[in-house]
């Protein structure tokens, strides 16, 4: 996979300079003032408010994930907070493809949770050598026109990540993955030419 820039909006339905946040080119890292952030951890950006249809906490409880939806829309939506603080607002889930669009009018199917422990080798770093990884991991569907996206979120003790994947393959034509974050977080980054890109 290729990354050319990483954009960061105060607004996930206004995506244009008025609402940029922080852009981010892999040379260089530049900020620009915003707006104040709308929505919450239970309220999208455009006002829609969401219902919660599952939660999952990390191993020691720390951090906690939402899955949310708007009934009236199909569409569905991730949170997350660390010791009860929202760190991640409502933000959307999905994908185009060129099977279906799991974007909106989607079918949301319940999952399990289960957990999951990973043992990896870091060849260097501050904590290289044998690492080991426990989280909380819950897969659930998206349906619709017959096809199914898999979407999985880990919810680990100091974050939370997901992926999707289908059965069938298929092209991704858009996605609507985002990262709605509140208005006083606070984001790091490590400036350095990426010497190996292309």
């Amino acid at each position: 996979a290729k990354i050319d820039n990483v954009r960061f909006y105060n607004s996930a339905d206004i995506t244009d300079a008025s609402t940029l946040q922080l852009f981010y080119d892999f040379e260089n890292v530049g900020k620009v003032e915003a707006a104040e952030t709308t929505g919450g951890e239970s309220v999208y950006t455009d006002g829609t408010s969401l219902e919660t249809v599952t939660e999952i906490s990390s191993p020691n409880g720390t951090v906690t994930a939402k899955i949310q939806q708007d009934e009236e829309t199909g569409r569905y939506f991730y949170s997350a907070s660390n010791n009860g603080e929202c760190v991640i607002y409502a933000s959307q889930l999905g994908l185009v493809t060129t099977e279906a669009d799991f974007t909106e009018s989607a079918q949301y199917v319940a999952g399990t949770v289960q957990e999951v422990t990973d043992t990896y080798t870091l060849m260097n770093g501050k904590h290289d050598g044998e690492i080991t990884d426990t989280c909380k991991e819950y897969s659930f569907l998206l349906k619709k026109d017959g096809k199914e996206l898999t979407v999985t979120l880990r919810v680990y003790d100091e974050g939370v990540a997901y992926q999707y994947s289908m059965k069938e393959g298929a092209q991704i034509q858009r996605e609507a993955s985002e990262f709605v974050f509140p208005d006083n977080s606070t984001f790091w980054s490590y400036n350095q030419p990426n010497v190996t890109y292309e």
